[in-house]
């Protein structure tokens, strides 16, 4: 079964607060508390929420994400290592989420890219993640989607599936 972690919004296009976190969910696969980042073949699903009262997620939102069954956030370090092994909610935890096809709501099947504090792009590279580059190819566009459709809105469950075909799981391998 899957667990279900948390997106969240900081700050919509503007210096981030502490204050949202949304969740996505990721599967576990075992029992090992250590969480790592990992790409599977199943749909690992995800909770968004947005701060600041906003309603939607929007091209240009600062977002974090936060693993629900360990209340890890993902984190991105200045080495380009992307995991969810701790429970930070700073700058390595925001993310910056961007539409491929340009500025507008986040829609369910919309490519998009994440940028971290960094400025480096979320790349998926075979089965790893990291961050190490600023490319913005189709190793760094995640489909985004949920199983309803629409605009991606605070509470909506989303998946991130890269280029391999395989979603973001942040749970133990």
């Amino acid at each position: 079964t899957c667990a279900v972690a948390v997106l969240g919004v900081a700050n919509p296009r503007s210096a981030c607060d502490a204050g949202g976190a949304v969740a996505i969910p990721a599967c576990a696969a075992s029992s090992r508390e250590s969480v790592l980042l990992q790409m599977r073949h199943e749909k690992a699903g995800m909770e968004l929420s947005v701060a600041a009262g906003a309603a939607e997620i929007r091209s240009g939102d600062v977002v974090r994400f936060r693993v629900l069954r360990t209340g890890k956030r993902l984190t991105a370090t200045s080495k380009g290592e992307v995991h969810a092994r701790w429970d930070h909610a700073g700058g390595w935890q925001e993310f910056t989420i961007t539409r491929d096809a340009g500025d507008g709501p986040v829609l369910s099947g919309d490519a998009v890219f994440l940028r971290t504090t960094w400025k480096t792009i979320v790349t998926t590279q075979n089965q790893v993640v990291h961050s190490k580059w600023k490319n913005t190819g189709s190793w760094e566009k995640f489909l985004i989607d949920t199983k309803e459709g629409g605009a991606i809105v605070s509470g909506s469950k989303v998946f991130l599936k890269a280029h391999t075909g395989k979603n973001i799981d942040g749970g133990a391998p």
